[in-house]
């Protein structure tokens, strides 16, 4: 993901560092632990009624890729993808539609298309995250 963030914001040159980070099993640990408690917090959700999941779903949604990109904690991630998404969940939810059909699509093509679709929607995310990470205030990254 930080080489796919690279080359989203159009850096240059790559560093063996952004390619090959380096992965210490406290860093792997933590990142478990992000995805982990989103996916027990989206699934919490969904048991208590579909909306809160749905809702949860989104607004934490950007939580594993600050954790890889800002390296910063647990508790930080999850606030500061609250913050982007504030405001603007049914856009998300647009957004998170179109994805959704893009990527049937490519099963609907013999499942050969999602050869294409499913990098489309890796890159699609990726911009929306820095495109929603540019418009905070610097404040907040700090």
């Amino acid at each position: 993901m930080r080489t796919l963030l690279s080359l989203v914001r159009g850096e240059k040159k790559l560093s063996w560092k952004t390619i090959f980070p380096q992965l210490t099993v406290k860093y792997l640990l933590r990142y478990f632990a992000v995805s982990f408690l989103y996916g027990l917090l989206v699934a919490f959700g969904f048991i208590l009624l579909v909306v809160p999941g749905i809702y949860w779903a989104i607004k934490y949604s950007f939580s594993e890729l600050l954790f890889i990109d800002k390296e910063i904690g647990i508790k930080e991630a999850f606030n500061l993808s609250g913050k982007m998404t504030q405001g603007i969940k049914w856009q998300l939810i647009l957004f998170g539609l179109a994805i959704l059909g893009i990527n049937i699509l490519g099963v609907l093509a013999l499942g050969v298309g999602l050869i294409v679709t499913v990098p489309l929607s890796v890159l699609s995310n990726l911009l929306l995250y820095t495109h929603l990470l540019s418009r905070l205030p610097k404040k907040d990254l700090n």
